[in-house]
């Protein structure tokens, strides 16, 4: 259940950003730019000065602060099949 909390509050913070995202995009299909490596993630990011989400490509982690104070912590890896990060 923690585990299905804290994926579900990271992608509706990525989807949260992305609804924010810029509109030019290097892909003309979808609107969007696919991301690939970590490594463009990394950094804090923040919706509001509310919700913290922090990404450190280095030392494969993520961490998270919600407005109410609830965080966490946890771990990403590539994915096999596609290449692209996943968090576990």
């Amino acid at each position: 259940m923690k585990k299905q909390l804290v994926l579900f509050l990271a992608l509706a913070l990525c989807l949260g950003l992305t609804a924010c995202g810029d509109t030019e995009s290097d892909d003309t299909q979808s609107g969007y730019e696919t991301v690939m490596d970590m490594e463009f993630l990394d950094g804090m990011w923040s919706i509001d000065g509310t919700a913290k989400l922090y990404f450190d490509s280095t030392e494969v982690f993520y961490a998270y602060r919600t407005r109410w104070g609830l965080g966490g912590r946890g771990e990403f890896e590539l994915s096999e099949a596609s290449g692209r990060p996943m968090i576990i």
